[in-house]
């Protein structure tokens, strides 16, 4: 077993060197090696090339963004771990020469997403990576990766499938959904893909989808159905957030002008006058409509 893993290590270094020859360089050094110069792991080890790596990504510019992507999409390996576990044990010389080899998985994709939403260059390419990388089973990868998307104002309608598919993920839809919160609002996609999940989410999953709808506004038409039947929801707040979600959609949601009007007599006084208010803004917003359009 030990002769194998020593086998893998040299490997990686060989394939390390060998795939080095096609990539950007600057000052002699490919993208890849400034790249790792970025990561904490090797930061620790070499603290002064953390400083020159910024500058040399900067120069290299948009082409190391495949290189970046790639590490973004980079799995944990068995080998990898089993690499790491003889690395510990070898002697301090070797380590120092091959620690660069024993950057965990995690950490490598968690470099790229930090890289990618560090303003060096556009990476507006990479939105759809990092839109999947929100659903990374590390929570700093996850939070690079939103800062990323934000940095970038990513909008819900570039991803909608992958969202869909972060969502349908209910040990992470809380977080995906708070998410959100920090980039565009949407549109009629966004709206769609949230009233699909929204009967199977649980309350404050649910009062964070009305949340967003309501951001979204008058292109949240696709969710109306879903909002009219929050409207009959047992809890207050669900009740309340629907309908200031049906106000912001406007003259889109004439559909529930009939709910709205029995929340009127809704036994939480919040939600009945939200509904007036909804009604007043529905009603004046679509007969204005024609008016302008004369």
């Amino acid at each position: 077993m030990l002769s194998l893993v020593l086998v893998a290590g040299v490997g990686l270094i060989v394939w390390l060197a060998g795939g080095s020859n096609r990539e950007p360089i600057y000052k002699d050094r490919c993208v890849t090696e400034w790249i790792r110069d970025r990561n904490l792991f090797v930061y620790s080890a070499q603290g002064s090339r953390h400083n020159h790596a910024e500058t040399a990504l900067r120069a290299i510019g948009t082409n190391a963004v495949p290189y970046l992507v790639k590490d973004l999409h980079r799995k944990d390996s068995v080998l990898k771990k089993a690499w790491l576990s003889l690395w510990q044990r070898l002697p301090a010389k070797i380590q120092q020469r091959t620690f660069k080899l024993a950057v965990p998985d995690w950490s490598i994709r968690r470099t790229a997403a930090e890289i990618l939403g560090g303003r060096f260059f556009d990476v507006r390419s990479a939105t759809l990576d990092l839109a999947e990388a929100l659903g990374d089973p590390d929570p700093g990868v996850q939070s690079e990766a939103t800062r990323a998307l934000s940095r970038i104002g990513a909008d819900p309608e570039q991803f909608t499938p992958q969202l869909r598919v972060l969502l349908t993920n209910r040990t992470i839809r809380l977080k995906i959904l708070r998410d959100l919160t920090q980039f565009r609002p949407g549109a009629e996609m966004t709206s769609r893909v949230l009233a699909d999940v929204f009967a199977m989410s649980s309350s404050p999953e649910q009062e964070q989808i009305l949340y967003l709808l309501q951001k979204i506004g008058p292109q949240a038409g696709p969710a109306v159905p879903t909002l009219i039947t929050a409207l009959s929801n047992s809890d207050n707040e669900i009740r309340y957030l629907a309908v200031r979600a049906l106000e912001e959609t406007g003259p889109n949601a004439s559909a529930a002008i009939f709910p709205l009007m029995a929340r009127l007599n809704d036994k939480h006084t919040m939600v009945a006058n939200a509904a007036a208010r909804a009604l007043k803004r529905i009603h004046s917003e679509a007969t204005a409509k024609p008016n302008a359009e004369k």
